[in-house]
């Protein structure tokens, strides 16, 4: 005859344990060396010679014959103490009159948008390029909060004067003219953007603060508004049986809807 052991929790064994042929061994419970922890007792269940086992003592391949879901074993309550005292050495007790000498903090504001500079002259206009740039030199430079920029103000004058002087240039000129004109425009822009991060983490989050210093802030509106009509400023020939048409920018525009029809007699 075959032993195996189980272990199992109090009160698991069914009624019928006791009808097998084999028998099952109880053994008693034992002190744990926790606090008023009791082990579950050990089951040793006698496995028969032949026969098989009632459905409710499936196999087990490491711990023998056992039921599925054993009850855990009811602890021992203990209780909670609190050893700390008063300044008079006296216990102290939660209807003591016990203070706390922290303090709050204060409550920032929700929904705070964090200003930022912005960067839309990379992408404008030249024109708009120049009032930028224009509005940072006659401003920027002459107040204390921006001292010590990276860019000197010599230095974006000099920006700024060679790329008045090449747009015209490009305008009336050839393909040269209009390369050496990008040129200067990169480099403008690469002054103005040194010139932003300067900017961003000294406004403080202050609109007044970052508009004084020439450059525009980024919306924070987020409201949907009626956008301004757009207007055609040319009309070109493209491709076979194409136009294409020249619009000027408005703000906050994703696309734009191009309608035609064709003219009567009457205009």
């Amino acid at each position: 005859m075959q032993r195996k052991r189980v272990s199992s929790g109090l009160n698991c064994l069914p009624a019928r344990v006791n009808r097998f042929r084999s028998g099952v061994k109880v053994g008693a419970p034992r002190q744990s060396a926790g606090l008023g922890s009791v082990d579950p007792p050990s089951i040793h269940v006698l496995a028969p010679r032949a026969g098989r086992l009632p459905a409710q003592f499936p196999r087990s391949r490491e711990r023998g014959y056992h039921k599925q879901k054993p009850t855990q074993a009811t602890m021992a309550k203990i209780p909670v103490t609190w050893n700390g005292v008063d300044a008079q050495g006296k216990p102290l007790r939660w209807d003591s009159g016990l203070t706390w000498n922290g303090f709050l903090l204060t409550p920032q504001p929700k929904n705070m948008y964090q200003l930022r500079v912005l960067l839309g002259f990379a992408t404008a206009s030249d024109h708009s390029l120049e009032e930028t740039a224009q509005a940072v030199l006659s401003n920027l430079y002459d107040i204390p909060a921006y001292a010590n920029p990276p860019v000197t103000k010599a230095d974006l004058q000099a920006a700024l004067s060679a790329f008045s002087l090449a747009i015209p240039a490009a305008l009336h000129g050839g393909p040269l003219d209009t390369a050496d004109k990008n040129n200067k425009r990169e480099v403008l822009i690469r002054l103005l953007r040194e010139l932003a991060s300067f900017v961003q983490p000294k406004h403080e989050n202050d609109l007044a603060k970052l508009l004084s210093s020439g450059f525009e802030a980024v919306s924070t509106n987020r409201a949907s508004v009626q956008l301004a009509q757009p207007t055609i400023k040319d009309i070109l020939n493209g491709m076979s049986c194409q136009l294409l048409v020249r619009v000027g920018p408005i703000a906050n525009a994703k696309c734009y809807e191009v309608r035609y029809a064709l003219i009567g007699l009457g205009g």
